[in-house]
């Protein structure tokens, strides 16, 4: 194998992947269809392709914890269904429990819940073009097992360091608050 710029790959990680709110539809969705919608719309960015990205399961878990707005005849909000996504994203590094009280910051009264989802998309993407320029220069000679294996413990030695902060700031900086969602 030849030499590659890891550019090329980040292009076919479909890592800007998302939900953009106004493809959020303005109707209440039933469970089916918040699955359908995601499935439509994150499915590239499974790692495999037998894994699910929602099931009627963790849904219902997750309302069980609280970690969603009431759910109304069976429907679920936009706010719902944003929540949904955020958990999504949150899940992949954080225990239930941390999300929960993540969550409970941002599902009060006082906070638009769409408006911050819409803050929280431009970040994403700006994340990602600072992503992306930081290794753009990155190259990895696909024959060389150690260069590659030592690219791969950087990056997750980084992303433990990111965690680390993340978890920190959680723990110490965000206010702890069990009470359910109004």
């Amino acid at each position: 194998m030849s030499d590659n710029n890891i550019s090329d790959l980040i292009k076919t990680l479909s890592l800007k992947d998302t939900i953009k709110s106004d493809e959020i539809p303005d109707l209440d969705l039933y469970m089916d269809q918040v699955i359908t919608l995601f499935e439509n719309k994150l499915s590239h960015s499974k790692r495999n392709e037998t894994d699910k990205l929602l099931t009627k399961t963790m849904i219902n878990n997750y309302a069980k914890d609280k970690l969603l707005l009431p759910i109304v005849n069976k429907k679920y909000s936009r706010e719902n269904i944003i929540l949904l996504i955020l958990i999504f994203n949150l899940k992949q590094s954080l225990s239930i429990a941390d999300i929960k009280t993540i969550l409970s910051n941002i599902g009060n009264d006082d906070i638009n819940l769409i408006d911050f989802y819409n803050k929280y998309f431009e970040n994403t993407n700006n994340d990602f073009d600072d992503f992306t320029n930081e290794l753009s220069d990155v190259t990895i000679d696909n024959d060389s097992t150690e260069e590659l294996s030592l690219l791969i413990l950087s990056l997750i030695n980084k992303s433990n360091m990111y965690k680390k902060l993340a978890l920190d700031l959680l723990d110490n900086c965000i206010t702890k608050d069990d009470t359910p969602k109004k």
